[in-house]
């Protein structure tokens, strides 16, 4: 008997003890439900507070010289078409004429606002410059002396971002040309369009930097053609390759090509044709970038060759020098 109560007992006190295990289990539980809930609704509100009449936000109209300037940004860059391989020491082949003529200088002079890293718009003008006089083409006989032209000024929209492609920098650019010159005025022409994209592979940290170009610009007139003309250009074109190695982060070994095009109005061969304008060059040479923070500035020395009949009568030698802020 008294083995059999004291297994009742026990048999009594372990049921007690598993009522009282579970009651504080469901407890714990219930607890951990409650604190994970709130976690999972995140902080607890404020109360809520009566709602305050709308008051728009005023646009920021403080102007502040300081960010004006320092999206400001102008340039300045000069080109010598310089002496032939052969001849005398006053004269070049100059591509645009073809023929051989004086030294010359193109001068370039731009003007820029960064309204944001998307965009850069600006104005551009330009200027060839005939630095040597009384040159007669051994060519053609001719006779050049000095003088300097201004070309219309040119619009333009710098948009280094607006195409993406992985592996590549992409830069845009596009432009419009106000017809200011006596040229344009005497041949009608109501404006130009101006096209630039360059494609260029992102091979940091190589040394080696490669890829290509190409640059559009048609051209708008009024009827009929005054007299006196010809044809006028209403298409002019030009690509090329771009390869260099920089040295050192202050100096590079360039080499590029320019093949160029255009089209003429009346063409008796039709809309579609495409005749050469300028002959083809080939150009290889070396920069130099001087230390000038904040100021940037460019050096170049180069020798230059038509691509397709080379010869020291119409190669060249030529140099550029670059400055902005």
């Amino acid at each position: 008997m008294f083995g059999r109560n004291r297994i009742r007992t026990i048999f009594h006190g372990f049921c007690v003890f598993l009522f009282l295990s579970g009651a504080v289990a469901r407890a714990q539980s219930s607890e951990n439900r409650e604190l994970q809930d709130q976690t999972n609704r995140g902080p607890i509100l404020q109360p809520r507070q009566p709602p305050t009449p709308y008051q728009p936000k005023r646009p920021n109209t403080d102007f502040s010289l300081s960010d004006f300037f320092k999206n400001l940004h102008g340039s300045y860059s000069v080109s010598l078409m310089g002496p032939r391989f052969i001849g005398d020491s006053n004269e070049t082949y100059n591509i645009y004429i073809p023929d051989v003529a004086p030294l010359q200088l193109y001068h370039t002079f731009q003007l820029s606002y960064q309204v944001n890293n998307d965009l850069r718009i600006g104005i551009s003008e330009s200027a060839p410059q005939n630095v040597a006089n009384d040159v007669v083409s051994p060519m053609t006989g001719s006779h050049y002396g000095t003088s300097i032209e201004w070309y219309d000024p040119n619009i333009f929209f710098e948009m280094p971002n607006l195409i993406e492609i992985p592996g590549w920098s992409v830069f845009t650019s596009a432009g419009f040309s106000l017809s200011l010159s006596d040229e344009s005025q005497r041949m009608g022409k109501v404006t130009s369009i101006t096209f630039q994209q360059s494609w260029v592979v992102k091979t940091w940290p190589s040394p080696w930097s490669y890829g290509f170009r190409i640059y559009l610009n048609p051209q708008f007139y009024t009827d009929p053609m005054p007299s006196g003309y010809a044809y006028r250009q209403t298409l002019s074109g030009s690509f090329g390759h771009l390869l260099s190695y920089r040295v050192s982060p202050n100096f590079s070994i360039q080499t590029s090509t320019n093949f160029d095009f255009e089209h003429r109005s009346p063409d008796p061969k039709g809309f579609w044709h495409l005749g050469d304008n300028l002959e083809d060059t080939f150009r290889i040479g070396a920069a130099i970038y001087p230390d000038v923070f904040p100021m940037f500035m460019s050096i170049v020395g180069y020798f230059q060759v038509l691509f397709w009949n080379p010869s020291v009568d119409t190669s060249i030698m030529g140099a550029s020098f670059s400055i902005g802020f």
